[in-house]
């Protein structure tokens, strides 16, 4: 099974299984009541196939359990509809049992098991037909003790069967849907910082390129290369993961103020608030500069420091996003040439800052 579906599948079997295991339980009740003991004992059989199953989900064999499901309700709809005939609404648990194979061909990633699952459903779709015809050339070899009785216990039953597929049927579109925002959550947010990535930034590029008193920010760490070969990748990821932390709390602190993990040891801020001059927009991108200097990593009870170099760059330099984090990036490489830990920009209404 994908890995990312195994708590959805997980949740859902085993709800699916709960509801199973008590109307079994009634209709075992019921039969019981009636006298009918062939279907009594079929009943008693499939508490017990359900109780296992429940049992074997907290070991989460999911995969099994769907099996033992499918092989489960085929039968008890084959038996039932012979026992009691077409009228007890049995015949209807064919469309509880090609939603569960649809799950665990949706669960497969070997295609020799979707053949199986085609299988499957084929299966039960021609033991509906079978089924069909016999009801039509044979009487039922049991019935309840009145025939009010048969007709409310069909209702009943029928009733029950289609609760159970539409409730499959929510749940698997609630699982669906989720593992599809998850996924639109994963594109769109970097794992290790918690910030959104370019990917984010690009879709909101021509709004972004509607304002006039934008800025752009290139963020690089200083000597990483130099980090995760002398200390490792663990303290290079602790080191992005703490920048990342500081970009999200200035985030909720500072109006209009986009972090971007941009890839590698590199972040792009795009600054929109037009409350606040370029120049103090530079100020407190520069407060940002210092305040990542102070930041330490721990590495065997040492203490280590790490610092960065900006590049800036304002709407107006250039027509375009992509020109001006271009301009960005190669102010922050200048600066990266001239001595590090600093924040290069060039503006002409910058230079007195």
């Amino acid at each position: 099974m994908k890995d990312y579906l195994k708590p959805h599948v997980l949740k859902l079997t085993f709800m699916i299984n709960m509801l199973f295991l008590f109307w079994h339980a009634v209709l075992l009740a019921v039969f019981g009541y009636e006298e009918i003991w062939i279907m009594t004992c079929f009943n008693v059989f499939s508490v017990l196939v359900y109780i296992y199953t429940l049992l074997a989900l907290r070991k989460h064999r999911t995969r099994g359990v769907i099996q033992m499901m499918y092989v489960e309700l085929l039968f008890h709809m084959i038996i039932s509809v012979i026992c009691m005939g077409w009228e007890c609404g049995f015949q209807e648990y064919a469309f509880g049992i090609l939603p569960i194979v649809l799950l665990g061909d949706y669960i497969e990633d070997n295609s020799k098991l979707r053949l199986r699952s085609f299988a499957m459903a084929a299966s039960v779709v021609v033991s509906y037909l079978l089924l069909a015809i016999w009801s039509n050339t044979h009487a039922p070899l049991y019935l309840f003790r009145s025939p009010e009785g048969t007709k409310l216990f069909g209702i009943i039953n029928g009733t029950v069967t289609i609760l159970a597929v539409c409730l499959y049927h929510l749940l698997y579109t609630h699982i669906v849907l989720g593992f599809e925002r998850g996924l639109i959550h994963d594109a769109s947010y970097d794992s290790l910082t918690g910030l959104v990535n370019r990917r984010v930034l690009y879709k909101q590029r021509e709004q972004i390129q509607k304002l006039e008193d934008y800025c752009v920010f290139m963020i690089d760490v200083d000597n990483f290369k130099y980090i995760n070969d002398t200390y490792g990748h663990d303290t290079g990821d602790r080191v992005l993961e703490l920048i990342g932390e500081l970009l999200t709390e200035c985030k909720y602190k500072m109006k209009k103020f986009l972090p971007v993990r941009w890839g590698g040891e590199e972040f792009v801020v795009v600054y929109c608030d037009a409350e606040i001059d370029r120049e103090e927009k530079i100020r407190q991108m520069e407060d940002i500069r210092r305040r990542i200097g102070e930041l330490r990593v721990t590495v065997d009870e040492t203490e280590i420091g790490f610092t960065v170099t900006i590049g800036a760059a304002a709407a107006g330099e250039d027509e375009t996003l992509d020109g001006l984090v271009v301009l960005a990036d190669s102010r922050m490489y200048y600066g990266k040439g001239h001595g590090k830990d600093c924040l290069v920009f060039t503006h002409d209404e910058w230079r007195n800052i």
